[in-house]
């Protein structure tokens, strides 16, 4: 039998543990100017906090990476796993 997950947007800590505890199966949010939405500038530490929260929970939190990128943040976009401790890739 398939079953449907729902995936909740989060652009913050708070909206991302209200979500889960309210029955999403997952969250996803954006850090901060590589997220689609402007009122969701995510720090790592807000993301990895999610992460943490989901995993603690059974749940999945996906950080979105929703930009073109130009030469000058493939640095920053480089730093964001290893600087999320819960991150599994």
């Amino acid at each position: 039998m398939r079953y449907i997950e729902l995936l909740a947007p989060a652009k913050d800590f708070e909206a991302a543990k209200a979500a889960i505890d309210h029955g999403a199966d997952a969250i996803y949010m954006g850090a901060a100017r590589f997220g689609a939405r402007r009122g969701a500038a995510n720090s790592i530490e807000e993301i990895a906090r999610a992460v943490e929260y989901a995993h603690q929970v059974g749940r999945i939190c996906i950080s979105l990476l929703r930009k073109l990128l130009k030469s000058q943040y493939i640095g920053l976009v480089r730093k964001l796993p290893p600087a999320i401790p819960a991150v599994k890739l």
